[in-house]
């Protein structure tokens, strides 16, 4: 009795699968500037700071109902 191949279901991670496709397309994929990154997330932190803040004044209001 012949078994089944192994099902894979592991996904290929998105940088994996951007330079893969690079390679197949001959598109060269730019590095991004450090700088360029972390000004992006500090941008995101102040972003999840300022909803977290809203957030908490409107559990506040929910605690004084």
């Amino acid at each position: 009795m012949a078994s089944k191949p192994p099902k894979t279901t592991s996904k290929a991670k998105p940088a994996t699968a951007k330079k893969a496709a690079a390679k197949e397309t001959g598109i060269a994929v730019a590095k991004p500037v450090l700088a360029d990154v972390r000004a992006k997330i500090d941008q995101i932190d102040r972003s999840i700071q300022s909803l977290i803040a809203e957030r908490a004044q409107f559990a506040h209001q929910v605690g004084k109902a």
